[in-house]
């Protein structure tokens, strides 16, 4: 039967082979471009997940009221960091003091190197899963240690060996080479640190990290959760920390009228949950997510649609096939299964024509949409996730016409009057593909206006990044 199948399959598709080329290559355009944006989407999800500590660590944000408002701040004062490991070390970890990332000149020889970087304490490589290529986790004990990527290496010394030799960080700082860390990947926070520096080494060449009035807002603050805490029972600890601390002070007054309060942001968060409004987590950037997989949905049923239209359209001429073939006793689920696997192998092959656009295709994506994405060719759950799409596009785009197909009259087929449509269902035959055409010319005049909205009304620009992932759709 499969052998029968097979060949009928084939002469069809070799006997039509204009319809067949639009029907396989507006599917794989459609494929391929459900491909790039799934792509995009398990970029987005998958970021972080670098770190293998990743739904363990979080950063400590504080919540301050100014002029009426509540305002969410990255940097913390100063003398949060030695109150954090007095009175809430049991709910840690690690604790981390961090600089904000910023450019610096390194120099090596006669090379000079503008790079980003931080200066971290000691357990920073131990908290973010620094993979080490040389040295050890532990490279920043070294007062004046500092670890670079691999990148940053070879840029300054080229092939030979980084290890224990002397970098100068701008102008003043002399430091030595104790590690060498892979790259981070593109799709986590810290892909732009090139390097990272002795914490005590930097608080002693700079003076105004040692004044510790609280109103000295210059340090970022990671952590990593014990093993029976979790961050609502971490942030309810931490919460007015400060503000018990600021009563001590002289410049209280001024302090206590912002009601500082301390809460632990998760790492899983920081990327799509980064839009803070009056002290609450919105959904921020997330929402692009379900924006972008809805476009990539309707793109992939606009091409299912147009393959049903183009699969019907031809019925009158498969007509007589399937009558003579019930007539010499095939059952109706026999015919469906074949125009099923008929679509199952359309699908198939516009899937690999989908494939290699989408490898073709992705170089130039990744430009648009500022990102370093790749086919997971060794990932089992590529090929899970794909043949699970193929077979779902299979079912979307060949239900209806193996139905439809097989609903014929075999004895008003064979008699000459199994042409027209009518004859099989009457005055509202041609209803449901007319219904199908309309809703194409639907969506797809739907999607053109909410483009206008979201490139022109709403005033993205091609610099905000999130709206260059939209408008990469």
């Amino acid at each position: 039967m499969l052998k029968s199948y097979s060949k009928i399959i084939f002469r069809n598709l070799w006997k039509n082979k204009g319809y067949s080329a639009i029907n396989m290559g507006g599917l794989a355009i459609g494929m391929g471009v459900a491909i790039l944006i799934g792509l995009w989407i398990y970029d987005e999800l998958s970021f972080n997940r670098y770190f293998k500590k990743y739904d363990r660590v979080g950063q400590i944000l504080q919540d301050r009221v100014e002029n009426g408002e509540k305002k969410t701040w990255f940097s913390l004062p100063v003398p949060f960091i030695a109150e954090l490991k007095t009175h809430h070390a049991s709910h840690f970890k690690h604790i981390i003091a961090s600089t904000q990332t910023g450019e610096r000149v390194l120099t090596a020889g006669d090379t000079k190197l503008s790079r980003n970087g931080q200066f971290v304490d000691a357990g920073a490589p131990e908290l973010f899963s620094l993979r080490m290529v040389r040295g050890s986790l532990s490279a920043l004990e070294d007062r004046q240690g500092i670890i670079l990527s691999q990148s940053t290496a070879r840029a300054l010394f080229g092939d030979s060996d980084p290890m224990n030799k002397l970098v100068k960080l701008d102008t003043d700082f002399n430091l030595k080479v104790t590690g060498i860390y892979e790259d981070f990947p593109q799709n986590t926070k810290f892909s732009n640190v090139q390097f990272m520096g002795s914490w005590d080494y930097f608080l002693e060449k700079n003076q105004y990290m040692r004044d510790k009035k609280w109103d000295n807002h210059a340090i970022c603050v990671y952590v990593e959760l014990a093993d029976r805490t979790d961050f609502k029972t971490a942030s309810e600890a931490i919460r007015l920390s400060e503000l018990s601390a600021i009563r001590k002070m002289d410049d209280m007054r001024e302090e206590t009228a912002t009601r500082p309060e301390m809460w632990v942001h998760p790492m899983k968060d920081w990327h799509l949950y980064s839009d803070f409004r009056n002290g609450a987590v919105g959904d921020g950037p997330v929402k692009y997510i379900w924006m972008v997989g809805l476009i990539g949905f309707f793109v992939l049923l606009l091409a299912c649609i147009n393959f049903v239209n183009l699969s019907t359209a031809r019925s009158e001429k498969r007509a007589r096939e399937v009558g003579v073939r019930k007539a010499i006793g095939s059952l109706r689920m026999q015919l469906v299964g074949q125009f099923f696997s008929e679509s199952f192998l359309v699908v198939l092959l516009s899937f690999f024509v989908a494939l290699v656009g989408a490898v073709l295709s992705l170089p130039w994506f990744n430009e648009l949409a500022a990102k370093q994405m790749v086919i997971p060719w060794d990932n089992f759950y590529f090929w899970i996730c794909s043949a699970v799409f193929i077979i779902a596009t299979s079912v979307l785009a060949g239900g209806y016409p193996a139905i439809y197909l097989t609903s014929f009259q075999p004895v008003k087929v064979l008699k000459g009057s199994g042409s027209s449509l009518r004859t099989h269902f009457g005055p509202f035959a041609y209803t449901p593909r007319q219904v199908l055409v309309v809703l194409q010319f639907t969506i797809s005049v739907t999607l053109i206006i909410c483009t206008r909205l979201f490139t022109g009304k709403s005033g993205l620009r091609r610099k905000d990044p999130w709206a260059t992932r939209v408008m990469v759709c």
